[in-house]
Order: structure tokens, then sequence, then C-alpha cells
């Protein structure tokens, strides 16, 4: 028998809010040129590590994050010299889902190419779809990546994980010559 968790106390809570901070986030389309972090900002849903939403809610909670996705894409300033958005979602949790905002353009470029052996490696999985597993629909694009990457404390152990991407994607990543 699969684990599952429960649904935890204060669940619902949990999702009203959750739904809240992706309705309500306003960008400030300013990247702060003395933070390190400048060319990336997230909107990081800060859920509880326990919060898997399932069924109904899982779709409820995707749909209103590729609903932002979109309308912050569409919103975009024009004066801006370089912003890519897209919205990321680690293993389908969508309780650790972040919608991206990259200010900079080699940092765009490089975001989805982790070609380093000393890196995570990022494969592109062409038979895997999210919003055809909860049966959505959206205009933005989709990739799905297998990640990997090395357990340093264990000899030979490779951990694997899928992400989804959805929005202003690298060219780069979107098919294997580089077309759209």
């Amino acid at each position: 028998m699969a684990y599952r968790v429960k649904k935890f106390r204060g669940y619902r809570r949990m999702l009203k809010k959750l739904m809240r901070v992706v309705e309500d986030y306003q960008p400030n389309w300013r990247p702060d040129e003395a933070d390190g972090r400048a060319e990336f900002l997230e909107l990081d849903l800060y859920s509880h590590r326990f919060f898997h939403p399932r069924g109904k809610d899982r779709k409820a909670l995707f749909s209103a994050l590729l609903r932002k996705t979109e309308a912050l894409i569409a919103a975009k300033p024009a004066e801006l010299p370089f912003c890519k958005i897209f919205l990321f979602v680690p293993e389908g949790d969508l309780g650790q889902a972040e919608i991206v905002l990259i200010y900079d353009r080699e940092r765009f470029e490089t975001f989805w190419l982790r070609t380093d052996p000393a890196d995570e490696r990022w494969i592109l999985q062409r038979d895997r779809s999210l919003l055809t597993e909860l049966g959505l629909s959206t205009t933005l694009p989709e990739r799905c990546v297998l990640e990997e990457y090395p357990i340093p404390w264990i000899e030979g152990c490779v951990e694997r994980a899928l992400i989804w991407g959805y929005g202003e994607l690298s060219p780069s990543v979107a098919e294997p010559d580089g077309a759209g």
C-alpha cells in the first residue's frame, strides 16, 4: 500500500491562504542591483512541508498558479530590459511551486541547461505532462525535466526527481535542436 499523508488539521485554512497568496502576489518589477539575487525573484508559497494537495484541491491550486503566471507575463512592463517569467514545480509538488522572475539574460539561459557534471543534470522528458494528469489546459508551454544529482555522502548514489516548468522557457531546453 502506498504511503499517503492524511489531510492535517488546518488543511483548508492552509489551502485558502495559499490561494490568497497566489492571487494577491504583485512583483515590484524593479530588480535591485545591490542584491545578489537581483535577477531571480520568486513567489514562494511558504507551505507546510506536509502540505500536499490532492484531487480537486491540487487542480484548483495549479490552475490558480497557471492563471497568475499568464497574468504576470501579460502585465510585464515593456520598459524592462530583460524579464522572463515562469512557473517552477519541483516533483509536481504544488506546495513547493514558485513563480520565478529572472531579470538577467545569462542567468535565464543557463537556468534550464545544467550540463556540468559537478551540478545536477536536467534531462528533457517528452512523455510526461502534469497538465494532462490533472486534466487542465493552458496557453503556456510545458516542459518536464528529470533532475539527477549525486548524494555526496553515499558513494555512487544518484537522486532523481521530475521538475515541471510553464511560461517563458529557454528555447534551448524546449527542443533538442533549439527550436521553440
